[in-house]
């Protein structure tokens, strides 16, 4: 399958420069087009209107005028942006089909944010395994919402992962991902358009510029509309969230869902900065030929950036936030769950801290193969990474070296 995939892929590659040759191009990046082809795929035509308007343009005049990727990259990078706006029309139509859904209120729901690659999936993934507890699968945060008609949203994903482990086979290694396993919401800011999602599955700069400047207020408005739309699904069960991005918007995380308990994973941010620019490298290479270096510094200055706000948003809101060590998640992750409960007044049960043990016997670390990184295949430094990360590690590390 991997290498079906990687021809076909070079076939069309081959047949879109063909086409440009002769002054064509094949699968344009434009907002109109976009925008009539959702209304197409979801039978809907009201997108509302949007917290950016400018969103759209931007991230299409990166991916065209900027980006240029190859046919078989536009054609995947249109998939994604046409899910998004598809996204929105389906959020516009359950606004006004159920308009008391978004407003449910929210039972305390446990967020995990910080640092990529600091510990943060298996602790999520262990927290979802409470009998009172509701993570949302991969598929559904990519879709949130659905509208009529049956289902389609748990296979459109499982198509997706197909074509990009047969792109990139070496992604299980980095980031194991399955169908039902618990996943980060980061589709859950997608019908707005102001998004990790693009950057994450694209190396669009511009559009990264752009969406660190903007105010998070309406995205995170948003957010806190999805969860409670999540939450009327199943008013009995805890949310358990993960989603890194956070750390960076602590907060419009805190105003927008004031019910939240949170918890910060904390890990050098030398091996979090690189492991997360070789997962970004690899999560890119369908869409475009990645310049690892231009990666690395973008990466640095992203998660420096969040970081500083995170520092600043905290003081903000002092003792709203508890603090979990990579280490101490490594070495007893059941007691750190456990320490967890115990902070926000929750009743850990002897069941759930069976299924926690029963998860991670089955569940060993690198299964798939061991994640190996240096900074160095990036263009980074670790002292470099450290003097970025200074009042971070000054705060969470005192006696470290900074």
């Amino acid at each position: 399958m991997a290498s079906f995939i990687q021809a076909a892929r070079g076939a069309i590659n081959v047949g879109g420069r063909a086409l440009e040759a002769v002054g064509l191009r094949a699968v344009p990046i434009e907002p109109a087009r976009l925008l009539r082809r959702a209304q197409r795929r979801a039978s809907l035509m009201d997108f509302g209107e949007f917290e950016y308007p400018d969103a759209l343009e931007i991230a299409c005049r990166c991916i065209s005028d900027e980006m240029k990727p190859a046919l078989f990259g536009r054609w995947l990078v249109r998939e994604i942006l046409t899910d998004q706006l598809v996204a929105r029309l389906r959020y516009v139509e359950l606004q006004r089909r159920h308009p008391g859904r978004f407003e449910t209120p929210l039972d305390r729901p446990l967020i995990v944010l910080g640092l990529p690659r600091s510990g943060s999936t298996l602790l999520h993934r262990l927290l979802a395994t409470a009998g009172d507890a509701r993570a949302l699968p991969l598929w559904q945060t990519r879709e949130p919402f659905h509208v009529d008609g049956p289902d389609q949203r748990r296979n459109n994903t499982l198509r997706l992962i197909r074509v990009f482990r047969g792109l990139v086979p070496e992604l299980d290694s980095k980031h194991y991902v399955q169908i039902d396993l618990p996943e980060e919401e980061v589709g859950f800011f997608d019908a707005c358009l102001w998004t990790p999602t693009i950057w994450r599955f694209s190396p669009a700069f511009s559009y990264l510029d752009w969406f660190l400047e903007q105010d998070p207020g309406p995205g995170y408005a948003l957010y806190a509309r999805t969860l409670r739309w999540a939450q009327s699904e199943t008013p009995d069960k805890r949310l358990v969230l993960k989603l890194p991005n956070h750390v960076g918007f602590m907060g419009a995380l805190l105003d927008a869902v004031p019910e939240a308990c949170v918890v910060q994973t904390h890990r050098d941010p030398v091996a979090c900065v690189s492991s997360y620019t070789s997962l970004t490298s690899t999560v890119q290479q369908p869409i475009h030929a990645v310049d690892p270096h231009r990666i690395g510094a973008a990466a640095l200055h992203m998660w420096g950036l969040h970081v500083s706000r995170g520092l600043r948003d905290r003081a903000r809101h002092p003792g709203r936030v508890l603090d979990v060590y990579y280490d101490q998640l490594v070495e007893d992750p059941v007691g750190v769950v456990r320490r967890i409960y115990d902070h926000y007044g929750l009743p850990l049960t002897a069941e759930h801290e069976r299924r926690m043990a029963e998860w991670l016997e089955r569940r060993p670390q690198h299964r798939f193969g061991r994640h190996r990184y240096h900074p160095a295949d990036f263009g980074l430094d670790a002292e470099d990474i450290r003097v970025v990360f200074r009042p971070y590690l000054q705060h969470f590390w005192p006696a470290a070296p900074a």
